[in-house]
This record gives C-alpha cells, structure tokens and sequence, in this order.
C-alpha cells in the first residue's frame, strides 16, 4: 500500500534516519546508540548549514568518497526531481579528482533511488524498474533486481555481491534489499542492515534513510525518538528539514520566486524559486 505523508514529514524522517542509523550498535533485542561517532551526520549538517561545499567534500574526501554522499544530499533533496542539478557537482568532483567515476556512477543510483522515495508518486514495486529506465542495464541494480525476486537469504546475497561490487555498491545495495524486503518497519530495515558484515555503519546509515524517507517521521519508533538527544543535532536536523521543505514551496525568505516555473514535488504542483547558478569552475 502506498503511503501518503506530506514531504516534510519525508524530509524529516529521512534526515533523522541517517542519525539513528549511524548511530545504532549492534544489539539486535534493545538497541543502543552512540551519537558520538557519526562523521557522516557531521557532514551532513555542515553541508545543510553552507553554500559553500568545495571545502567540506575535500573535507569528506579525506574520510572516504562514500562520505561525499552526505555533502551531496541537502541538494538531492531540495531537487529531487532536478537530477542534472547535483549530478552536475557529481561531475565537477569527478573533475577535480575527489570521486571515481564508479563511485560517481553509483551515486546517482542512490540520489535517483533518495529523489523517488521522497517524491513518493509510484509504488515501491516499480522502485527498481524506475532506476533501471534511467540507469539501463545497470549491473548493481539488476543485482538487487534478481536478489529481491529470487528471496535469497541476506547473508548468502552479501557474500556473492562482495566479490564483485565495490565498497559503497555493496552499502547501497543491501541498504535498498532490506529496505525493500522490510518496507513498513523502519526498525526492522534498520536492524537488518546493522548486521551487514560488510560496510556495515555505511550500510545502516542509507538504510535509515530509505526506511525514514518511506515513513516518515512519525514511522521512527518513538522509542528511538526519544533516545535522541534533545540538542544539538535533532533539533539541527529537524530544522533543517523545515528550510529544505519551504525552499521547495519557493516561500524561503533568502529566494526569489518565479511565477512561470513550478516542478511536482510530494504528490502536489508547487511553485519552483529561480535560482542564480553560479558555475563551479569558476
């Protein structure tokens, strides 16, 4: 069934979900959390609270290119239906040397997959069908294709995928199996994630994510809601939830609106802010 939030409530989830699942330890009955260790969620806030991203993705080179995912994620997720926009700093980063072109090829699957679950228009049996139209015969997605289709048991499919794929494909491919095997339960998803022998924070992060963008904030255990710490970061997340959600409505007191462009955005037709696009290499 599909689920209808408005896309705050995605925003929301979705930013929380990355903290939580960074965050989680392997505990499979009482989770337990260790908000200290999340490099990945600091990037992500610094790159929500800056205009200005070369620093902090050379930055995030210094860690790993995967944690360039994080600086690229406020942009996905206030275009999400805009891919040439953050595909254009994929290939700037390319460019000056700070990603792969694997790594460059397998983040767009994952910023198509993330602008998908936020813009929640289809249903999620056609999530990977809608990937492979952009990204025609893929290898990782037709790997997760016959994975979900075959129901292979988790462990085996890692075992087989971590022959072939590289470190972040194999984060993001089991990070969508059991998102897509555990849909409605965000805990679960999580969880199974948590076991990966393979990647196994990155894994649970993008995961978090999925399950949050899928069902929303409210779809988080409030269990594990209220184990967040009150400050600083939840309320950072929360609030930065709230600025992505009004540019997208072009109501941002810092943008101009445009009357003659609008772009489909959680189910409704909202108007789209013009923007003044200044070029990277310059």
């Amino acid at each position: 069934m599909q689920k209808v939030f408005s896309p705050l409530d995605r925003l929301q989830g979705g930013l929380i979900g990355a903290y939580i699942g960074e965050s989680l330890h392997n505990q499979p009955l009482i989770p337990a959390f260790n908000y200290e260790a999340t490099p990945r969620t600091t990037l992500l806030l610094q790159a929500l609270q800056s205009q200005e991203d070369l620093s902090i993705a050379i930055a995030a080179k210094e860690q790993s290119e995967s944690a360039l995912l994080f600086v690229l994620l406020p942009e996905i997720l206030t275009w999400p239906d805009h891919g040439e926009r953050w595909q254009a700093r994929l290939n700037f980063w390319l460019k000056k040397g700070l990603i792969s072109d694997l790594t460059r090829q397998e983040a767009i699957i994952w910023g198509e997959a993330v602008g998908l679950l936020l813009e929640g228009k289809r249903p999620l049996n056609q999530l990977i069908g809608q990937l492979l139209t952009i990204n025609p015969k893929n290898k990782l997605l037709e790997q997760i294709q016959s994975a979900l289709g075959q129901n292979h048991p988790f462990e085996s499919i890692l075992s087989a995928w971590a022959k072939d794929i590289s470190p972040l494909g194999i984060a993001i491919a089991a990070s969508l199996y059991t998102f897509l095997q555990t849909t409605e339960d965000f805990a679960v998803s999580v969880r199974r994630a948590n076991s990966s022998p393979y990647q196994r924070q990155l894994t649970t992060t993008l995961a978090g994510i999925w399950a949050g963008l899928y069902n929303g904030i409210e779809g988080i255990p409030l269990a594990w809601r209220q184990n967040l710490p009150k400050e600083p970061v939840k309320q950072q997340l929360i609030d930065k939830a709230g600025e992505i959600y009004r540019i997208s409505l072009g109501i941002s007191p810092h943008l101009v609106l445009s009357p003659h462009t609008a772009v489909a955005y959680g189910g409704t037709l909202q108007p789209r802010p013009s923007l003044k696009l200044v070029s990277q290499d310059s």
